[in-house]
């Protein structure tokens, strides 16, 4: 559209907030991975015909709603909910999306995108009919993997899964003569997980219905078993619902919260110093996206009030 003769022919649209959402939605920078691409603030308000400042302020407009986040040093810009509007048709598409991940340049937005979007890959597999297959998880994981790593610091899910089955298989061995082991005392965490189930139903307002079903006591079960207290997990669940981004797009099953100790530990480090979310409060470091286009134009003292 934007390259389009005729359209360009047209009078430019009007610096607005809603003007640069359709154009974020929609400009020639965007990739193939729904809502991250590579573009520079003077390039897009070039695009627009819009002066430098105007570009500006309706990027804080649309910035401040939490609809974009920006990099402008590194230039990287990220659409949280573009996901929601344009979920892969087939985990091959997500495969493909992997082809682009590194013409994105590295920095910490990048980081947040990746892992924002393996989330929604989980939840597309949780809303399956055969969840525990997590075909675009498994694919996210493949197309995605040295970014995943990079972002998390993590294993992946599958791994440690796989790490948890080695060690009950090494609970179960016999002796050379065949004796028994004999049982190692166990606690099966029933009292534990229940009254966690319990707290995230009432959190986030679920009804009779919502069941304590295998993938979501197994994953619970899992945490527990790592270490993590009650009121740890308690802690987590809190911190995920002061989340915009997962609460709108359905990332807050029990099963995805204790998904594995990174998903865990999001929002665990942050509620434990009271501060709440990484998106509910962001960080000092996540804040400063327009302090270069302030010195660039010399609006020292300016920015939105």
């Amino acid at each position: 559209m934007w390259g389009d003769i005729k359209f360009r022919s047209l009078s430019p649209m009007p610096a607005s907030g809603q003007g640069l959402w359709l154009y974020l939605l929609t400009n020639t920078n965007t990739s193939p991975i729904p809502g991250l691409f590579k573009a520079g603030q003077m390039a897009m308000a070039e695009e627009l015909n819009w002066e430098p400042k105007d570009f500006q302020k309706a990027f804080e407009e649309v910035s401040k709603k939490g609809m974009v986040e920006a990099d402008f040093r590194a230039r990287v810009v990220w659409v949280p909910n573009a996901i929601k509007h344009n979920k892969p048709e087939s985990p091959n598409v997500v495969i493909n999306w992997g082809k682009e991940i590194n013409l994105i340049p590295e920095c910490e937005l990048k980081n947040k995108a990746v892992l924002e979007l393996y989330e929604a890959m989980q939840a597309i597999d949780l809303q399956s009919n055969n969840p525990e297959n997590r075909p675009y998880s498994k694919a996210f994981e493949k197309a995605f993997k040295d970014a995943l790593i990079k972002a998390s610091g993590k294993t992946f899910p599958n791994q440690e899964q796989e790490q948890e089955q080695e060690q009950e298989q090494e609970n179960n061995i016999r002796p050379s003569n065949d004796e028994p082991v004999p049982e190692k005392p166990k606690s099966n965490f029933k009292n534990e997980i229940q009254e966690i189930f319990e707290f995230w139903k009432t959190t986030f307002n679920k009804n009779n219905r919502t069941l304590l079903d295998d993938p979501r006591k197994k994953k619970v079960l899992a945490r527990l078993k790592q270490g993590y207290s009650v009121e740890d997990i308690k802690r987590a669940i809190v911190g995920y619902s002061k989340s915009q981004f997962h609460i709108e797009g359905n990332h807050t099953d029990l099963s995805l919260i204790c998904r594995d100790s990174a998903h865990l530990e999001k929002f665990l480090d942050t509620n434990q110093q009271g501060g709440g979310s990484r998106e509910s409060q962001p960080s000092a470091s996540e804040q400063p996206v327009f302090e270069p286009v302030r010195v660039v134009y010399g609006q020292q003292n300016g920015g939105a009030q």
